[in-house]
C-alpha cells in the first residue's frame, strides 16, 4: 500500500499529542514531573503562609470598630449631659476601662488588660445637646481612640434611640489577646447597657447587689 502524507490542518492523533507533550514543556497536555509537582507545592504553601501572616497582622494591629444601638426612655438632652459627666462614664465603662476626669472636657484612660496597661487622653471635641457628644484621642496618644454617642427621637415616642459607636487602634498587640477575644463589640455593647439603666433606673445592676441571681 502506498501511505499518503498527513495533510495540514488534519487532527493530530492522540499517540501524536502525548509524544508532543513529552517534548514541548509549555504544552497544556504535559504531565508535571515529581520535580514540578514539589515546585507548585512550595509555591502554594509559600503563598498560603504569606496571606496567613498578612491576616495575623491585620486582626493584630488594625483598628477595631463596633457600633450598638437601643432605645433608652429618657429625653436626649438627658442622655447627652450624662454622657459628659465623667463620675457616669466611669460607672458606664468600668469594665473596658478606668476613666478619671482631666477637666476642660479631658479623659484619662487606664485599659484593664493584664501586664502593664496602655495609657492614653482623649478630649471632647463636638457636643450638640440632645444630639451628638464626639471625642477622641489627644495628639501623641499611645492608643488611637474615636467615640460617638448619638442620639434621635425612638419610633412612637418610645424614649431615644441611642447609638454607640468605637473605634480603637493600638500599636503592636497592646490590646492584649484577651481582650481581642472578648471582642470590642462586646464591650461596647456592654457599655450600653449599663448607661440604659443607669439613665432609666439609677443604678446598674450587679451580681453582689442580687445574691440570687448568682449561679449555685
Amino acid at each position: 500500500m502506498t501511505s499518503h502524507p498527513k495533510r495540514a490542518g488534519q487532527p493530530l492523533s492522540a499517540a501524536a499529542l502525548a509524544a508532543l507533550s513529552r517534548l514541548s514543556p509549555g504544552s497544556p497536555w504535559r504531565r508535571p514531573t515529581p520535580l514540578g509537582g514539589a515546585v507548585l507545592v512550595l509555591v502554594g504553601g509559600g503563598l498560603l503562609y504569606r496571606r496567613a501572616v498578612h491576616q495575623r497582622r491585620a486582626a493584630t494591629s488594625g483598628p477595631l470598630e463596633a457600633q450598638r444601638v437601643m432605645s433608652v426612655l429618657r429625653a436626649p438632652e438627658d442622655l447627652t449631659q450624662a454622657w459628659q459627666d465623667p463620675g457616669v462614664l466611669a460607672q458606664v465603662l468600668a469594665p473596658f476601662a478606668d476613666v478619671t476626669a482631666l477637666g476642660h472636657g479631658r479623659l484619662h484612660w487606664v485599659l484593664r488588660v493584664p501586664g502593664d496597661p496602655p495609657t492614653w487622653d482623649t478630649e471632647t471635641v463636638e457636643t450638640r445637646p440632645g444630639q451628638l457628644v464626639r471625642w477622641r484621642s489627644v495628639p501623641g496618644a499611645a492608643l488611637a481612640l474615636q467615640a460617638e454617642l448619638r442620639l434621635r427621637p425612638a419610633p412612637l415616642g418610645r424614649g431615644t434611640e441611642t447609638t454607640l459607636w468605637f473605634q480603637l487602634q493600638a500599636p503592636g498587640d497592646q490590646l492584649g489577646p484577651a481582650f481581642r477575644a472578648a471582642g470590642l463589640g462586646q464591650l461596647v455593647e456592654g457599655a450600653l447597657r449599663r448607661f440604659k439603666s443607669l439613665m432609666e433606673a439609677g443604678e446598674i445592676p450587679t451580681l453582689t447587689r442580687n445574691p440570687a441571681a448568682r449561679p449555685a
